[in-house]
């Protein structure tokens, strides 16, 4: 548990090929997404390198207090994430060294977007409390990701009629 996301250091137990597919319908050939993209980074303990408007900035921390960052993940230095608005947005970013760059998200909007401000307040927040519950420190060569509490169980149970569910 890191806050209000589970967190697991297999890439084989929540992976986010498999975690997609509960938000979204499989990708058409002839989709195109708009997505932002700078070229510029900033460090995650100081997101106003990201240079966000304000207005966008405060929705954005709107959407990470309401749990809406529902996934996150890295792999050797390369993130993604999924942030539930009027659809799901999937984000990817590369972090190393306390920075993120290549910064994009696969809403309309412009970069920097709402959606990006709150999938980095989570992904600092999840691995500061990682740091400081199990001591754990991020390599850009290891993995992790993290699941929503929320959409876990909701999707863990969705439909389930009998049984019962046990976690280790």
């Amino acid at each position: 548990m890191a806050g209000s996301h589970l967190v697991a250091f297999d890439p084989l137990t929540i992976p986010y090929e498999k975690i997609i597919t509960w938000f979204k319908a499989p990708d058409k050939e002839d989709d195109i997404y708009v997505s932002g993209s700078d070229d510029h980074g900033f460090q995650l303990d100081d997101l106003s390198g990201m240079k966000i408007i304000g207005a966008i900035a405060e929705r954005g921390h709107d959407y990470y207090a309401e749990n809406r960052v529902v996934y996150l993940c890295m792999d050797r230095g390369h993130g993604r994430g999924i942030v539930e608005g009027t659809s799901p947005y999937e984000i990817e970013f590369d972090y190393g060294g306390g920075e993120i760059k290549n910064l994009t998200c696969s809403c309309y909007c412009g970069y920097p977007c709402k959606h990006a401000f709150a999938a980095m307040l989570q992904l600092r927040e999840t691995l500061k409390l990682l740091e400081e519950q199990d001591g754990f420190d991020w390599t850009e060569g290891g993995y992790v990701a993290a699941i929503s509490q929320g959409a876990f169980f909701s999707f863990a149970v969705d439909g389930k009629t009998t049984g019962s569910l046990v976690l280790p």
